[in-house]
């Protein structure tokens, strides 16, 4: 079978890296800021009641405490590897696109699984109005969005099983590419790997130590921190290299 080329050119290279790199920074806010929210006013609620009592208190707390900030990280996966995945797939198409779609696919799964807006319509409905028969028929479609969140229903389930699974897949490859460094690659594996195991263990029920996800959030801030420095680095050699086009070669 005769080889085929995909020529990229420098410019259109680093105007990837760019995108790359913004994304990277954004993804790294969204950590800190949820991390923030949770410090502040604890974990999500997970019954339409207390829910509903939040945002009536102020429904922008209610929405900021229903994970935006985890889905806006994951919807950042797309632009993130943007730029990156073509150096991926240099080194290793196969794992490259397999892992790059796995995420793909786990950042629209997660949009449609956010519950979000919809808490956020129904508990303006409930604090309308004074019917308790009413009331009680908000509560229990509140309580039928909450199953299907991002935490309790099957697309919340594949979303970690894809993100995490992607996240693996595009560590191993970076682990083999001379443009990623050591510890962004190992930090990927770990916090991607660990990730995977408490997701798979809580879903089946298993009792998951809090101390897998204690572990595994500072090294997502280090992979990610690693990302940048390393997209960074390849941007600036691109800016001082020749402006010829490269290509990916496939067979």
């Amino acid at each position: 079978m005769n080889s085929q080329s995909l020529k990229i050119h420098p410019s259109q290279l680093r105007s990837l890296l760019r995108v790359s790199i913004g994304s990277l920074i954004l993804q790294l806010v969204s950590i800190v800021a949820g991390a923030a929210v949770m410090i502040a006013w604890g974990f999500q609620v997970d019954d339409a009641v207390s829910f509903f009592a939040t945002m009536q208190e102020n429904k922008w707390i209610g929405f900021l405490m229903d994970d935006i900030f985890s889905v806006t990280l994951v919807v950042l996966y797309l632009f993130t590897f943007l730029g990156i995945f073509y150096f991926l797939a240099r080194k290793h198409l196969t794992l490259s696109l397999v892992g790059g779609l796995m995420i793909f696919t786990a950042a629209i799964l997660c949009v449609s699984a956010h519950s979000g807006f919809s808490m956020l319509y129904l508990g303006e409905k409930y604090w309308a109005t004074t019917d308790p028969g009413i009331r009680q028929q908000l509560l229990a479609a509140g309580e039928a969005v909450i199953a299907r969140n991002l935490w309790n229903s099957t697309s919340g389930f594949f979303t970690g099983l894809f993100l995490q699974g992607g996240g693996v897949l595009v560590s191993l490859v970076m682990l083999r590419s001379p443009q990623f460094g050591k510890v962004t690659a190992i930090s990927g594996l770990i916090a991607n790997g660990l990730d995977l195991c408490q997701h798979l263990l809580g879903y089946f029920r298993f009792s998951v130590p809090d101390l897998i996800l204690i572990i595994a959030g500072p090294i997502y801030i280090l992979w990610f921190a690693g990302m940048l420095v390393d997209t960074l680095r390849i941007y600036r050699s691109l800016k001082s290299s020749a402006d010829q086009p490269t290509e990916i070669v496939h067979g």
